[in-house]
């Protein structure tokens, strides 16, 4: 039970603030604190789906959905955004791009359909498509400059880590909640 002593405590919908008196809530804020518990619980509903999709193979990868969950959990753990970086877009490549599709000879179609592949798959409207494949393209043009030692700014680095690993929990969200894409699927959406 909440203590009257203590500022800002909260017992049903009143608070203690300064300690000693009493500050009863509007309606509003009641309405938004109710919200804030409604949505707490969703979101842990929809994490608790989320795990029980997980396969139990991640450690032991046997399938490219293994390879992009861990290693999106190992951007998740990686202290140098480089790194995350890397982690996140290979999460990428590899719900995105499928074993078959994946001959490094054509690294530019390889890059193009990284691109397609993602904007198709997440977004319905042609003019969000067009710009998350702009997004898609520079996470992947990034992560190639840090692999590949080319030059790219620290900064850049760091501003477009937490992006690549945003657009990689989509992708795997989309894949463990409506089943991963194959080639085919790709093909199916690019004709749509």
């Amino acid at each position: 039970m909440p203590d009257p002593s203590e500022p800002g405590q909260w017992l049903f919908g009143v608070t203690f603030d300064p300690p000693g008196r009493v500050v009863v809530p509007t309606p509003t804020e009641l309405a938004r604190k109710a919200a804030e518990l409604v949505s707490i619980e969703v979101d842990l509903e929809a994490a608790t789906r989320l795990g029980a999709a997980m396969p139990p193979s991640i450690g032991d990868p046997k399938r490219s959905s293994d390879v992009a969950l861990g290693r999106f959990h190992q951007g998740c753990v990686d202290r140098s955004s480089a790194d995350a970086l890397v982690e996140f877009v290979i999460a990428l490549e590899a719900g995105l791009l499928q074993p078959e599709d994946t001959d490094r000879r054509n690294q530019g179609e390889l890059r193009f359909r990284f691109g397609l592949n993602g904007s198709i798959l997440l977004r319905s409207n042609l003019a969000e498509r067009q710009l998350l494949r702009k997004e898609l393209i520079e996470v992947y043009d990034a992560r190639s400059a840090v692999v590949h030692g080319g030059i790219l700014d620290r900064a850049e680095i760091v501003r477009l880590a937490p992006r690549a690993r945003a657009l990689a929990a989509e992708v795997l969200i989309h894949g463990l909640t409506s089943g991963w894409p194959t080639a085919d699927d790709f093909l199916r959406l690019a004709l749509e």
